[in-house]
């Protein structure tokens, strides 16, 4: 992506880099989806900043199938009312529309990634702006996907793929990259004053030797005299 900055709520088409990186069992979402009518390369991800680390952000794919996800939030939803529960809920599957059609917001699929891994970003071909969705709705979805993020780290299996693990991994890529440029930096402040010693010893040289070729003047001494 260049030097584009990742942006909260916006969507993202993720590259292949990452999958060979961090997916090689496949466990994150692989399926293509239909992105204005035309086959996409992969799925497009929803994105928000990570809470602790704003260089990474968590990826929610949507997904054009409403009908077989609203089946399995239906049954999660039935599962909880049969067990007595008196506000169920389902917080890994959330609905909205995106471009005016509804979409499936997989949270049980979120993963992390940082700009390295992002390719492109969903563009509306008719506006030619970044594609966004209502407020209230982008919310609704983070707030959710923070919930699950905590289930997760709490050890319950409720998102797909081991995310942790990639999130551990992005952040040590983040501090090797942050190390390569600190020891850039050190190493060019230590060549500038290497130079620069080196130059003054070289002006220093030459002064000597332009002293060494100015002929020195005679001294003479006066002869004393007897009055």
């Amino acid at each position: 992506m260049g030097s584009d900055i990742l942006k909260s709520g916006r969507f993202y088409f993720i590259s292949d880099d990452f999958y060979n990186n961090f997916d090689k069992e496949k466990k994150l979402m692989q399926n293509k989806e239909n992105v204005d009518g035309k086959p996409a390369n992969r799925p497009c991800f929803f994105s928000f900043p990570d809470s602790n680390n704003s260089e990474i952000y968590w990826c929610v794919p949507i997904s054009s199938k409403v009908e077989k996800y609203q089946n399995i939030y239906d049954k999660k939803i039935e599962k909880q009312i049969a067990k007595g529960i008196i506000s169920p809920k389902c917080n890994t599957i959330k609905f909205g529309d995106v471009m005016g059609k509804k979409r499936a917001f997989l949270i049980q699929n979120m993963f992390p990634v940082t700009q390295e891994y992002v390719q492109s970003t969903y563009i509306d071909k008719n506006t030619h702006n970044e594609v966004t969705i209502d407020n209230a709705k982008e919310k609704e979805i983070i707030k959710n996907a923070k919930e699950v993020l905590k289930l997760s780290k709490r050890g319950i299996q409720i998102i797909f793929g081991d995310v942790h693990k990639i999130y551990s991994a992005l952040s040590a890529e983040l501090e090797d990259k942050q190390k390569g440029i600190s020891n850039v930096v050190t190493s060019e402040k230590s060549k500038t004053a290497y130079f620069s010693r080196k130059q003054l010893n070289t002006s220093a040289q030459k002064i000597k030797e332009k002293e060494k070729l100015v002929p020195q003047q005679p001294t003479h001494k006066k002869s004393q005299g007897l009055e």
